[in-house]
């Protein structure tokens, strides 16, 4: 089942990852999203939020072989695509361009080359910035009047080393989205109901439970809070209308559609 434009627009979905490869494809893909959007910045605060992006990306890749994560996980697509339960509403047609789009991507992580990557680690200014935690320092230019200076040499005009940097990192953001879409392709959506605002389910331990999807209408003014692990998941549904004020659960019924996206 497939949720229309129309619908989609009126919804709002809210995600879980329920293991850690696919916790950490998804902390990437937010950074990645970041470094897109800013990867041709021209002032300041834009290319402060590029490099705060950048740092943290440098950071997973140090502390996680994400290559080899890709290939575990493309690789266990490519074998599993042809079962019963996966995106069902996908033709032959479908299935026959995504699986070479794993191919692609599968070619390319064999081939990154990380090197580069690894340099911008030893690059002096980012070292400098780094060391001074200064993506979460405030931002003082006083602290470190190397980057004033080269934020001034480069004002008012793009700067062609944040695109080449970010042109480092295409392949593996590439391949990132190309498995979460994977992710929340393989399941069908069905529509659920709470009369008392908490929903609760156990999941099929022979099954890889990848990620739980939940789909609101904002109608509803409801959002899940949403815990669990690869053998049961709760949902309670909060509302808020105060941010000065605690969120507490709703004892009302909701509506909602879930995924439970697995492998």
């Amino acid at each position: 089942m497939s949720i229309s434009p129309q619908t989609q627009c009126q919804l709002s979905t809210y995600e879980q990852p329920l293991n850690e490869r696919i916790r950490l494809f998804m902390r990437l893909e937010s950074m990645f999203f970041q470094m897109k959007n800013f990867h041709q910045a021209d002032e300041y605060y834009s290319i402060q939020l590029f490099l705060d992006a950048l740092f943290d990306v440098l950071d997973f890749l140090h502390r996680y072989e994400i290559r080899s994560e890709i290939i575990k996980e493309l690789q266990g697509y490519k074998t599993g695509i042809d079962r019963e339960h996966f995106a069902l509403g996908w033709t032959l047609e479908d299935r026959v361009a995504t699986l070479e789009h794993i191919d692609m991507s599968l070619q390319e992580a064999y081939a990154l080359n990380f090197n580069p990557i690894s340099a911008l680690r030893e690059n002096e200014l980012f070292t400098s910035l780094r060391q001074r935690n200064f993506n979460q320092s405030g931002n003082c230019l006083f602290e470190v009047p190397a980057y004033q200076y080269w934020l001034l040499q480069n004002e008012n005009h793009e700067i062609p080393f944040l695109q080449q940097c970010y042109e480092m990192f295409v392949p593996i953001a590439r391949a990132v989205t190309l498995v979460l879409r994977l992710v929340r392709a393989g399941a069908e959506i069905t529509n659920e109901y709470t009369d008392d605002g908490i929903f609760l389910k156990t999941l099929d331990s022979n099954c890889r439970n990848q990620m739980i999807r939940i789909h609101l209408d904002n109608e509803q003014r409801v959002f899940p809070r949403i815990s669990g692990d690869k053998h049961r998941f709760s949902v309670r549904f909060m509302t808020q209308e105060n941010p000065e004020q605690r969120a507490k659960q709703v004892e009302t019924p909701v509506q909602f559609s879930l995924q439970t996206c697995v492998l």
